[in-house]
């Protein structure tokens, strides 16, 4: 037969001398359970060190945040102004097209940015971003050079742009005439002057624009036909 005794075991008697007590165990607890499953298994299902470098810094932060020691990164803002303006990548994501003043949430630390146009030069730079504070960029992109080609007669006119020998009339055909505008700037007035030997002179004032050409049509007059 079977008694429970006064320490609350069970106890199986014959007759009247009473058999080796027996414990009754607790339910195993999950993780004690999960720890022993892993000690019984072979040598080969143990975690590797590999593993152990990622899972004892997950543990670490799983508890810091159960303790409530990890606090929120805060992000940072960068606050952008564009001329003439352009399209906006970051980190090689692009976000938004046309942006002339716009602003961005971003993560702490470095990050790429990136401005494109399709008649200024590309305009790429490295940016440190700092937790809750803000980056104010300001850029002025590289306009494209305006280019320029002068058909007179005669072929041989000499071209002055902004008072500076830019070569012959027959040149530019070849080659155009190119133009530097300025910073931001899509495009600008500039003063032509065509002569030549024995010609009048022909001044014009022309608006060029960024990475357009632009061809002018010119004919001298001889000095012996006012006569």
């Amino acid at each position: 037969m079977t008694a429970v005794s006064a320490t609350g075991r069970l106890v199986t008697v014959r007759g009247e001398f009473a058999a080796k007590e027996k414990e009754v165990a607790p339910p195993p607890i999950p993780c004690v359970k999960w720890a022993a499953s892993i000690a019984g298994r072979p040598r080969r299902a143990v975690l590797k060190p590999r593993a152990m470098r990622w899972l004892i810094p997950l543990l670490g932060l799983m508890a810091a945040i159960g303790r409530g020691n990890v606090q929120p990164v805060m992000q940072g803002t960068l606050s952008l102004h564009v001329l003439p303006g352009a399209d906006v990548s970051i980190d090689g994501r692009p976000l938004k097209k046309g942006v002339t003043e716009d602003s961005y949430q971003l993560s702490p630390g470095p990050h790429e940015l990136s401005l494109t146009q399709p008649d200024f030069q590309p305009w790429t730079r490295r940016i440190e971003i700092e937790s809750g504070k803000e980056l104010s960029q300001s850029v002025k992109l590289d306009p494209k050079p305006a280019k320029l080609k002068i058909d007179a007669e005669p072929r041989d006119a000499n071209i002055l742009v902004d008072n500076v020998y830019r070569g012959t009339a027959f040149e530019s055909l070849a080659q155009p005439i190119l133009v530097n505008l300025p910073q931001g700037e899509n495009s600008k007035m500039v003063k032509l002057r065509v002569f030549k030997a024995s010609y009048f002179d022909e001044t014009q004032v022309v608006q060029v624009t960024a990475n357009r050409e632009k061809l002018l049509q010119v004919k001298l007059r001889h000095l012996e036909q006012e006569h």
